[in-house]
């Protein structure tokens, strides 16, 4: 055997594990150092070791999922890493056995691409599970087909907590396939969308409070989750209510996912655009324990 322990982290590793990562990831050490700050915790990794020499590692994020009317708790897969001298050894799939065997939960991933999903997850037992759609429009084309949407100046428009946007997010998407996340989870994707650019905000408007959570870079905004419709939030964006519309005049393009799809095809995995509608969707999640065809996977910290 390739490893002779699998184990539960140990805080002494850290560093070590922070090798591992930047190794096989190349993410920024400021993301790194953050997401150790703020969401390690010894029982959510577990260790490839052989003669006290790290090997491989994953995380397995807690979550809940609501299935026929009830929660049941699940793990989700985060930097799966092996170093690559130990490749090819079946390191990962060992790690995603002794996970179910430990947590004894569902687990749910998402796969950086399709080939890691067909040749990976997929013979190990993961099935497709959850999808994104996405919705481009440019701020010309929002400005032409919004601009005189009046709601937009009453609504009232505030950052969010992390409290605020739990409560907020389990009222709106509560419903068969939701995946929710513990509130440390909620606060290090707001504080990451903030770190780049973006906000979480509450719109409080006559009947309702919604939500949005936004990452901008040079002249594109993305849009990572809302309750609103998309053309609500274009009118949003073209009317200069939210705080980066407001203080930038560069951004030309909004990007929106939003997490559920509701396909005749969930098998599809290729990406389908349709250029006339600037919509597409394609395959974002997959699970293992859990018989679901379609669900609402967001907020993964990809």
């Amino acid at each position: 055997m390739i490893y002779d322990t699998v184990q539960y982290g140990d805080k002494k590793y850290i560093p070590e594990l922070k090798r591992l990562w930047k190794a096989c990831f190349e993410d920024e050490d400021s993301y790194i150092d953050a997401f150790f700050a703020a969401m390690y915790a010894d029982e959510n990794v577990l260790l490839a070791q052989k003669n006290g020499m790290l090997m491989g590692a994953s995380f397995f994020l807690p979550g809940r999922i609501f299935l026929s009317g009830q929660w049941q708790e699940i793990r989700y897969v985060y930097a799966l890493a092996v170093y690559k001298q130990y490749r090819g050894q079946n390191i990962a799939h060992h790690l995603l056995q002794e996970a179910s065997k430990v947590f004894c939960v569902p687990l749910l991933t998402e796969p950086a691409n399709e080939g890691l999903a067909e040749r990976f997850y997929a013979p190990y037992g993961f099935s497709d599970s959850f999808y994104l759609t996405y919705d481009k429009i440019s701020l010309k084309q929002a400005q032409a087909m919004y601009q005189h949407e009046h709601w937009t100046q009453q609504a009232h428009v505030e950052p969010a907590d992390a409290a605020t946007y739990y409560q907020l997010r389990e009222q709106h998407f509560q419903g068969q396939g939701y995946v929710s996340w513990p509130e440390n989870h909620i606060a290090f994707a707001i504080d990451q969308h903030r770190a780049n650019g973006g906000d979480a905000l509450v719109i409080t408007g006559s009947v309702r409070n919604d939500l949005l959570l936004y990452t901008a870079e040079g002249t594109q905004v993305t849009i990572t989750e809302t309750t609103l419709p998309f053309q609500d939030v274009a009118a949003l964006f073209s009317n200069r209510r939210i705080p980066y519309a407001m203080n930038h005049k560069t951004y030309d393009l909004l990007e929106m996912k939003s997490g559920i799809v509701r396909a005749e095809q969930p098998s599809i995995r290729a990406m389908e655009l349709q250029p006339e509608t600037n919509h597409y969707q394609q395959l974002l999640g997959m699970s293992y324990g859990i018989d679901l065809a379609q669900g609402y996977l967001n907020l993964t910290l990809d």
